[in-house]
């Protein structure tokens, strides 16, 4: 008789002790509601002081932080790399982020990493994808870097370097508030150079402030006395701030350039110097 009075007494008590040990400890239940009290103001410029990959760590968080994740006014600036080991995972990400955030970029950062013909190719796809995600989105910055067109072993062919001057084009065509223009170490040849500038010079020549053409031609290229270049250069009549090579420049050129650029502020000339060589000029013109 007592082995059946304990029996049922020995089961309660089990039942009661598991529905102890699933309950959380009411010490962490205020914490979790302090969470979900921060204003909204406050999270959006917790999320501005985040970069992006931790902006997209915190959108995964609740239904009201990746409400927050997608505000307009955190994506008005952002930095892309494409190409390199991983160019496909790379080029995947940038359209992406591009289709859900391109319409409110006003600075963009393009870095390339071209190690092999087939990251020539890839790049020359992704930018052409991200320029049409970016239909007249009111660009103010655009910076292109290190595309060193000029490498004929990842250029393999003229025509590839050709398709992405024209994707390139019908971007800036389409662009009316570009303020900052930088292509770095693009490295371009004569033809392609110049028929880029002259369509940058259409749209945005009036409200351009800042052009980088450091290393914009290749080395071998000598536009110091093409009529063609001098023409394009000078249409950006208000620009303040200017970066060029020392190869680009002529006495003629210097001429038109102090009659033109009355708003010129800043101006830096990049020398190439042979160190083997006693510091010669290694390009003059």
């Amino acid at each position: 008789m007592n082995k059946r009075k304990c029996f049922p007494q020995t089961c309660e008590l089990s039942v009661k002790r598991r529905r102890v040990q699933e309950c959380p400890p009411s010490s962490q239940t205020p914490d979790q509601g302090a969470w979900d009290e921060i204003p909204y103001v406050v999270l959006l410029h917790i999320f501005k002081h985040l970069d992006s990959k931790s902006r997209c760590a915190a959108s995964t968080v609740c239904k009201r932080w990746n409400f927050a994740f997608k505000n307009a006014s955190l994506w008005r600036s952002v930095a892309l790399t494409i190409g390199g080991l991983n160019a496909k995972h790379t080029a995947f990400k940038c359209i992406r982020f591009l289709k859900l955030f391109g319409p409110h970029l006003r600075e963009l950062r393009i870095s390339c990493q071209v190690l092999s013909y087939s990251n020539s190719l890839l790049i020359t796809d992704t930018l052409h994808a991200m320029f049409l995600l970016l239909p007249e989105s009111g660009l103010r910055v655009l910076v292109l870097d290190n595309l060193e067109a000029d490498n004929h072993e990842c250029w393999r062919y003229p025509r590839l370097a050709a398709s992405l001057v024209t994707s390139l084009v019908n971007f800036v065509d389409s662009q009316r508030s570009l303020e900052q223009f930088s292509m770095k170490s693009a490295k371009f040849e004569e033809q392609n150079g110049i028929r880029l500038l002259q369509a940058l010079g259409q749209p945005s020549a009036s409200n351009l402030s800042s052009l980088d053409l450091e290393a914009f031609f290749s080395e071998h290229v000598s536009v110091a006395n093409c009529a063609a270049f001098k023409t394009a250069l000078t249409t950006f009549s208000h620009v303040e701030t200017l970066a060029l090579n020392y190869w680009y420049l002529s006495d003629e050129l210097m001429k038109q350039m102090a009659l033109a650029f009355r708003r010129l502020k800043r101006l830096k000339v990049t020398c190439l110097w042979d160190s083997d060589n006693d510091g010669m000029l290694l390009r003059h013109s």
